[in-house]
Protein backbone atom coordinates (compact mmCIF):
# COMPACT_ATOMS: atom_id res chain seq x y z
CA UNK A 1 0.00 0.00 0.00
CA UNK A 2 1.30 3.60 -0.96
CA UNK A 3 2.11 5.86 2.14
CA UNK A 4 -0.48 8.81 2.20
CA UNK A 5 0.76 12.69 1.44
CA UNK A 6 2.21 14.34 4.13
CA UNK A 7 2.36 18.24 2.22
CA UNK A 8 -0.01 20.17 0.17
CA UNK A 9 2.80 20.27 -2.92
CA UNK A 10 2.28 16.70 -3.07
CA UNK A 11 -1.52 16.92 -3.29
CA UNK A 12 -1.15 19.90 -6.18
CA UNK A 13 1.46 17.34 -7.77
CA UNK A 14 -0.81 14.61 -7.74
CA UNK A 15 -3.47 16.74 -9.06
CA UNK A 16 -1.53 18.00 -11.89
CA UNK A 17 -0.17 14.50 -12.98
CA UNK A 18 -4.20 13.10 -12.58
CA UNK A 19 -4.86 16.25 -15.44
CA UNK A 20 -1.98 14.91 -17.22
CA UNK A 21 -2.73 11.36 -17.29
CA UNK A 22 -6.33 11.28 -17.99
CA UNK A 23 -6.57 11.93 -21.89
CA UNK A 24 -3.85 8.70 -21.79
CA UNK A 25 -5.53 6.14 -19.47
CA UNK A 26 -9.45 5.40 -21.10
CA UNK A 27 -9.75 3.58 -17.98
CA UNK A 28 -8.57 5.75 -15.50
CA UNK A 29 -11.69 8.59 -17.40
CA UNK A 30 -14.15 5.48 -16.78
CA UNK A 31 -13.28 5.76 -12.81
CA UNK A 32 -14.16 9.65 -12.73
CA UNK A 33 -17.86 8.81 -12.04
CA UNK A 34 -17.54 6.65 -9.60
CA UNK A 35 -15.69 9.67 -7.42
CA UNK A 36 -17.40 11.27 -4.40
CA UNK A 37 -14.57 13.86 -3.64
CA UNK A 38 -13.12 16.17 -5.58
CA UNK A 39 -10.64 18.70 -4.95
CA UNK A 40 -9.72 21.90 -7.03
CA UNK A 41 -6.45 23.84 -7.30
CA UNK A 42 -5.54 26.55 -10.30
CA UNK A 43 -2.72 25.64 -12.80
CA UNK A 44 -0.09 28.78 -13.03
CA UNK A 45 -2.54 29.94 -15.70
CA UNK A 46 -5.31 30.16 -13.14
CA UNK A 47 -7.46 27.26 -14.98
CA UNK A 48 -9.28 25.18 -12.27
CA UNK A 49 -7.96 21.45 -12.21
CA UNK A 50 -9.80 18.97 -10.46
CA UNK A 51 -8.55 15.78 -8.86
CA UNK A 52 -10.13 13.09 -6.20
CA UNK A 53 -8.77 11.53 -3.08
CA UNK A 54 -7.86 7.82 -3.87
CA UNK A 55 -5.50 9.37 -6.19
CA UNK A 56 -4.46 12.80 -5.04
CA UNK A 57 -3.97 11.51 -1.44
CA UNK A 58 -1.29 8.95 -1.81
CA UNK A 59 2.17 9.49 -2.37
CA UNK A 60 4.25 7.94 -4.92
CA UNK A 61 0.63 7.57 -7.37
CA UNK A 62 0.33 7.26 -10.62
CA UNK A 63 -2.42 6.14 -13.27
CA UNK A 64 -0.92 2.52 -13.82
CA UNK A 65 -0.58 2.17 -9.98
CA UNK A 66 -3.67 3.31 -9.53
CA UNK A 67 -5.46 1.60 -11.78
CA UNK A 68 -3.63 -1.87 -10.64
CA UNK A 69 -4.47 -1.19 -6.82
CA UNK A 70 -8.08 1.07 -6.49
CA UNK A 71 -10.00 -1.53 -4.87
CA UNK A 72 -7.80 -1.84 -2.00
CA UNK A 73 -6.95 2.06 -1.32
CA UNK A 74 -8.94 3.49 1.06
CA UNK A 75 -10.65 6.80 0.24
CA UNK A 76 -11.29 7.52 3.73
CA UNK A 77 -8.35 7.86 4.62
CA UNK A 78 -7.07 9.83 2.28
CA UNK A 79 -10.19 12.24 2.88
CA UNK A 80 -8.79 12.45 6.19
CA UNK A 81 -5.20 13.40 5.07
CA UNK A 82 -6.40 16.14 2.35
CA UNK A 83 -8.63 17.50 5.27
CA UNK A 84 -5.33 18.91 6.41
CA UNK A 85 -4.86 21.34 3.14
CA UNK A 86 -8.43 21.19 2.04
CA UNK A 87 -12.14 22.38 3.49
CA UNK A 88 -15.37 21.19 2.13
CA UNK A 89 -17.30 24.06 -0.05
CA UNK A 90 -20.60 23.91 1.50
CA UNK A 91 -23.22 22.57 -0.75
CA UNK A 92 -25.68 25.62 -0.70
CA UNK A 93 -23.51 28.28 -1.58
CA UNK A 94 -22.83 30.37 -4.42
CA UNK A 95 -19.08 28.98 -4.29
CA UNK A 96 -20.12 25.50 -4.84
CA UNK A 97 -22.64 25.66 -7.62
CA UNK A 98 -19.63 27.65 -9.42
CA UNK A 99 -17.70 24.69 -8.75
CA UNK A 100 -20.18 22.55 -9.18
CA UNK A 101 -20.56 23.76 -12.94
CA UNK A 102 -16.76 23.85 -13.78
CA UNK A 103 -16.05 20.45 -12.73
CA UNK A 104 -19.41 19.04 -15.00
CA UNK A 105 -17.51 20.63 -17.13
CA UNK A 106 -14.25 19.42 -16.72
CA UNK A 107 -15.91 15.79 -16.59
CA UNK A 108 -17.92 16.34 -19.79
CA UNK A 109 -14.42 16.27 -21.62
CA UNK A 110 -14.39 12.42 -20.52
CA UNK A 111 -18.17 12.06 -21.18
CA UNK A 112 -18.65 11.64 -17.45
CA UNK A 113 -21.42 13.47 -15.05
CA UNK A 114 -20.61 14.60 -11.38
CA UNK A 115 -22.39 12.25 -9.06
CA UNK A 116 -25.40 13.40 -7.34
CA UNK A 117 -23.86 13.54 -3.72
CA UNK A 118 -20.09 14.84 -4.99
CA UNK A 119 -18.28 17.09 -2.50
CA UNK A 120 -15.99 19.88 -3.91
CA UNK A 121 -12.85 20.50 -1.34
CA UNK A 122 -10.80 23.75 -1.80
CA UNK A 123 -7.79 24.44 -0.35
CA UNK A 124 -7.82 26.17 3.32
CA UNK A 125 -7.12 29.06 4.03
CA UNK A 126 -5.02 28.83 7.00
CA UNK A 127 -2.61 26.35 6.58
CA UNK A 128 -0.94 27.16 9.53
CA UNK A 129 -3.81 25.21 11.79
CA UNK A 130 -3.85 21.81 11.10
CA UNK A 131 -6.82 19.86 10.96
CA UNK A 132 -7.59 17.49 14.02
CA UNK A 133 -10.47 15.79 12.46
CA UNK A 134 -14.05 16.40 11.78
CA UNK A 135 -15.47 17.94 13.86
CA UNK A 136 -18.62 15.96 15.93
CA UNK A 137 -22.04 17.50 16.84
CA UNK A 138 -22.71 17.82 20.44
CA UNK A 139 -25.94 16.55 21.29
CA UNK A 140 -28.04 19.03 23.41
CA UNK A 141 -30.63 18.41 25.35
CA UNK A 142 -33.90 20.27 23.91
CA UNK A 143 -36.41 22.30 27.16
CA UNK A 144 -38.80 20.24 28.40
CA UNK A 145 -36.20 17.53 28.70
CA UNK A 146 -35.30 16.93 32.33
CA UNK A 147 -31.88 18.43 31.50
CA UNK A 148 -33.46 22.06 31.77
CA UNK A 149 -36.22 21.66 34.36
CA UNK A 150 -36.15 23.35 37.33
CA UNK A 151 -34.80 21.13 40.21
CA UNK A 152 -37.66 20.35 42.49
CA UNK A 153 -37.69 22.37 45.83
CA UNK A 154 -37.77 20.00 48.60
CA UNK A 155 -40.05 22.38 50.55
CA UNK A 156 -43.28 21.87 48.15
CA UNK A 157 -42.84 17.74 48.22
Amino acid sequence: MLPQITTYEQAESNILQLNNELAKYPALQKRLSCVQSFYVIQDINGRRLFGFSKYCGFNGVNASVYLSGYRMMNGRSTERALANWFCEVAKHSDEYKTLWFELRDWLAQYEKLPRRSVRISVRRTDDSVPFLGPVKPIQTQMPGNRLFQKPMDPAHV
